[in-house]
C-alpha cells in the first residue's frame, strides 16, 4: 500500500459529509442521494467536528420539518467495509447536529495578512467515541513545495450519481503541494494556498500531510477554474477550537457512543438511502 493510500485508510473514518435531509424528487421517483453542502472532520472524539463557517451557516439556514420543527441538517459518517454473505458492504451512520459554534471574532498580535475572519466553525454531533484527527501546531510545518493531500466531498452529491444512480459514496482523495504561504515563508503562516482544485462540497475538508494522518489546514475557498485553493493553517484552527471549548457550551452527558448507535441500528446498517429517513419535497 502506498503512503497516500495509507493516509486515506487512516483518515476516511474521521471525514463527515454535511448535508440536508430535504430531497427534491419527481412525483414518481425516489430521491437518488441527499444534498451534500460541505465536508467536516473529527477533531475531538467526543463528537466535535471542524468545518467552514460558511458551511455551518448554510446548515443553519436549511428549512425545518413543517410538522416537527426538526432541523434538516444532517451529518453522515461511513463505517468500515465488512463482508456480508460474501459481499462487501459499507455501513453508515446518519447523525443529528447538536450544537454549532461559528467563529465570530479574531485577533492577531501583529500585522495580519490572512483571512480577516478565518472561515472556521465547530459542530457537535449526536455521537461520541469518534476517531479524531490531530491538528499540526509545530512551527515550520508549512513549507512551500511540501506534498499534501485532501479528503472531502468534491462537487457534493453530483459526483455520487454520475450514472443517474448511486455509484460512489466515499470522499475524494486529491493531492498537490503547498504553493504559497502568507505573507511569506515563516514558522507559523497566516494562511496558505495549495495547488489542487477545490469544488463545491469540498469546503471544510482537511489538508493533510502525506507521511502521517495529521491535519495541516482547513480548506475554505478556491478560485474558479484554477488549481489555486485557499487554506486556514491548522495552528489557527487549533487555537480557535481551544477558544470555543473554553466557552463551555458543549454538553456531552447522555450522548451515545457511535458503537451504541450502530448496534441499535444493526438491522438497518448497510448502505442504502431507502433505509434512511429523507424528507421529500416535490420537484418543479
Amino acid at each position: 500500500m502506498s503512503a497516500i493510500s495509507s493516509i486515506f485508510t487512516a483518515v476516511r473514518p474521521s471525514i463527515v459529509a454535511l448535508g440536508s435531509r430535504f430531497a427534491r424528487a419527481n412525483p414518481d421517483a425516489a430521491p437518488i442521494f441527499p444534498d451534500i453542502l460541505g465536508t467536516g472532520f473529527v477533531v475531538d472524539s467526543r463528537g466535535l467536528i471542524v468545518t467552514n463557517r460558511h458551511v455551518a451557516q448554510a446548515l443553519l439556514d436549511l428549512p425545518r420539518h413543517p410538522e416537527t420543527g426538526q432541523s434538516a441538517a444532517m451529518a453522515v459518517l461511513f463505517d468500515d467495509v465488512r463482508q456480508v454473505e460474501g459481499q462487501d458492504v459499507l455501513g453508515l451512520s446518519m447523525l443529528d447536529i447538536k450544537h454549532y459554534m461559528l467563529l465570530t471574532e479574531f485577533t492577531w498580535t501583529a500585522e495580519y495578512y490572512g483571512d480577516p475572519l478565518p472561515d472556521i466553525a465547530l459542530l457537535q454531533l449526536n455521537a461520541q467515541n469518534l476517531p479524531a484527527l490531530e491538528l499540526v501546531t509545530e512551527p515550520g510545518s508549512w513549507e512551500v513545495g511540501a506534498q499534501i493531500t485532501t479528503l472531502g466531498y468534491a462537487m457534493g452529491r453530483e459526483a455520487m450519481v454520475i450514472y443517474n444512480r448511486i455509484n460512489q459514496v466515499t470522499p475524494f482523495l486529491r493531492s498537490g503541494i503547498i504553493s504559497s504561504v502568507f505573507p511569506f515563508p515563516m514558522s507559523k503562516p497566516h494562511g496558505f494556498t495549495i495547488d489542487s482544485m477545490s469544488q463545491g462540497g469540498q469546503s471544510g475538508s482537511p489538508i493533510l500531510r502525506t507521511d502521517a494522518p495529521k491535519v495541516l489546514g482547513l480548506l475554505h475557498a478556491g478560485f474558479d477554474g484554477t488549481n489555486i485553493t485557499l487554506a486556514v493553517p491548522s495552528h489557527i484552527v487549533a487555537a480557535a477550537v481551544a477558544k470555543m471549548l473554553e466557552l463551555n457550551q458543549f454538553h456531552f452527558d447522555g450522548v451515545p457512543t457511535i458503537q451504541e448507535l450502530r448496534t441499535r441500528a444493526s438491522g438497518r446498517r448497510d448502505f442504502s438511502w431507502d433505509k434512511v429517513q429523507l424528507w421529500v419535497q416535490p420537484g418543479r
